[in-house]
This record gives structure tokens, sequence and C-alpha cells, in this order.
């Protein structure tokens, strides 16, 4: 998977399976609660992913995340 091909490349600390899907639901545009909906989690699991993800991508915010990551292509997905 490019995902994880590119976080393990580019960083120093690689993101999870669970972060990975975190991430690309954030590209998505969904919000905490709908990304904890989704991936039957809680919401305060779903912040503590995206802080990690934040950290790991040295983001400075989830819009700053989203924008390192569709520029790197980092999900390998569609970003619709």
């Amino acid at each position: 998977m490019v995902l994880k091909w590119v976080a393990m490349q580019r960083y120093q600390r690689p993101l999870t399976k669970r972060e990975m899907s975190v991430l690309q639901l954030m590209c998505k545009g969904h919000s905490n609660a709908e990304i904890a909906d989704i991936l039957s989690i809680t919401v305060d699991t779903t912040k503590t992913h995206v802080s990690v993800i934040l950290g790991k991508l040295d983001a400075k915010n989830r819009t700053h995340a989203v924008a390192i990551t569709l520029k790197g292509n980092i999900t390998g997905g569609e970003h619709a």
C-alpha cells in the first residue's frame, strides 16, 4: 500500500494501520465524531489518533495534515 510505504520512508515514526484509516477519513472531510462512528471507536480515541498523526506528520493542525497527505499522496486513495 502506497500510504504505508510513503509513511515509512518520509517520517521517523510510521503511521499505524488505524492512523492511516483515520487520516484517509480526515482527507475526505469527516469530523472526529463521524470518524469515530465509521471506525466504531470513541471520539476520545479518534482525537488521540488525530493528535498522534499531527505529531508524526509534523503538522500544525488537521488542515495541515490533510495538505501534507494530499501533496505527498500518502493515502494512495481517491481525494473525494
